[in-house]
């Protein structure tokens, strides 16, 4: 028997070892990471898109590249986990990456292309951005404050007679002072006397000076007297002051009063600035007594500014001064004449000295007035009236029919000093009806005219 020739052993196909063995570590990793590529990128997709966000401003295109991008690295992720059933991991990969590319058809906030140029014009801040001069200025408003005197001038414009109030913030200044700083600010300015200080924080005060006609540079110039301007603040109507102490301070008294001390007059001139008005008026008595050495033009300035400050109530001293004092005659006499005019329309007391003074200057601008002082109280003007010498003359004879008692005998003895020849006739017809005592006196003057008449 022939044996069957030997036929060559034919095996199957050698077995996927991925397919036998089980499931890597690695594989199962890259099935989680697929996943998570694709769920973190839909999330980037739905909730960073607000402003100021990683996607704000990508265009719908741009975000369906990134989720196919995506969406393809987790399909090959999870084939790649799947050995066994790559053609299920193919399925889900795909199901679960059509949900992703679906995403920017829905949330399609921000996806206007972001504009540079646009965002610098309209974009609005998140943080607001404030000016820091702005802020201290603000800070400043609040650290005066400011609400007394913008009431004041609300009041002031509902009453409408175009008069200002402006605040002065004063430094450093105390409580032992701020009467006396304030009395020497209303008079200096010429202030209405409601004027009031406010307490301020680390001793300082606001004072609202009211019934104002001066601009507030007018009025920063007249606190430079009490202290340091240190700022002008136009806006809110307010002038910085450190108020200087040293004001209150008055010279060396053996000084003040020794009129051959070589510092009398430095001193004195000196005090005619100080803000307390009693040191002022001590000072004018003092230079009303002595010779006009030095500082004459200076001090005679000052004596003029005082006598015609309305609040000033000295006047009396002040023209015994400018008696001694006065270098501009005719300056000197219009001041004098406008004060005393003044002073007789509201009925104010006039001082002799100062009807004095104008006889002394020889102006009779004012004669009427003077007149009527005279005729009102004839015991108190004669002699002062009487110094102004032929001048008094017409103004006599005018008023003459309407003397009797005092002021006729007052008029007689005036006459007969500084009459003339027209007033022969006026004492002539007074003489008729005067009594024995008066026509003595009317013969008297009689006597005089006519012997200073021929």
């Amino acid at each position: 028997m022939q044996t069957p020739p030997l036929k060559p052993a034919h095996y199957g196909k050698e077995p996927d070892p991925a397919v036998i063995f089980p499931v890597s570590p690695q594989r199962i990793l890259a099935g989680f990471v697929g996943v998570g590529i694709m769920l973190i990128t839909a999330m980037l997709l739905m909730f960073s898109t607000g402003v100021g966000e990683v996607l704000n401003g990508v265009p719908t295109a741009t975000r369906l590249v990134i989720a196919s991008f995506a969406v393809l690295l987790g399909v090959v992720f999870l084939v790649y986990a799947n050995p066994k059933a790559r053609m299920k991991g193919l399925i889900v990969g795909c199901l679960i990456g059509a949900g992703v590319m679906t995403v920017p058809f829905f949330f399609k906030e921000g996806t206007k292309q972001f504009d540079p140029n646009a965002e610098k014009v309209a974009a609005k801040p998140l943080i607001p951005v404030v000016d820091p001069e702005v802020e201290a200025f603000e800070k400043l408003k609040e650290t005066i404050g400011l609400a007394p005197l913008v009431k004041e001038q609300e009041r002031l414009d509902k009453v409408g007679e175009g008069k200002h109030a402006y605040g002065i913030w004063l430094r450093n200044l105390t409580e032992f002072n701020k009467l006396k700083v304030k009395d020497f600010l209303v008079q200096a300015a010429h202030a209405d006397d409601s004027s009031h200080c406010y307490p301020r924080d680390h001793d300082s005060y606001l004072m609202i000076l009211t019934g104002l006609d001066q601009s507030i540079d007018q009025i920063a110039d007249i606190t430079k007297t009490i202290g340091k301007v240190k700022n002008v603040y136009d806006q809110i109507d307010v002038i910085e002051v450190e108020f200087n102490d040293a004001v209150f301070s008055g010279g060396s008294l053996d000084k003040l009063i020794e009129s051959s001390d070589p510092a009398f007059y430095d001193l004195n001139k000196r005090e005619l600035d100080s803000i307390q008005m009693k040191r002022v008026e001590r000072a004018v008595e003092r230079l009303a007594d002595v010779e006009p050495k030095i500082y004459r033009t200076d001090i005679s300035r000052k004596l003029l500014e005082l006598l015609a400050d309305p609040k000033v109530q000295f006047k009396g001293t002040i023209c015994r001064a400018l008696m001694v004092w006065s270098e501009d005659s005719d300056q000197t006499a219009k001041v004098v004449n406008s004060t005393l005019q003044d002073m007789v329309k509201v009925s104010q007391p006039v001082p002799t000295e100062m009807v004095a003074l104008l006889a002394q200057l020889g102006s009779v601008e004012s004669m009427p007035q003077i007149t009527m002082l005279w005729f009102n109280d004839p015991m108190k003007w004669e002699l002062d009236y009487g110094k102004f010498g032929a001048a008094i003359e017409d103004q006599l004879l005018h008023e003459f029919s309407n003397t009797s008692g005092l002021n006729r005998a007052s008029a007689v003895r005036l006459l007969a000093k500084v009459g003339s020849k027209k007033s022969l006739p006026y004492l002539e017809e007074a003489k008729k009806s005067a009594s024995a005592e008066l026509s003595i006196s009317i013969d008297n003057a009689l006597s005089a005219i006519r012997e200073r008449s021929s």
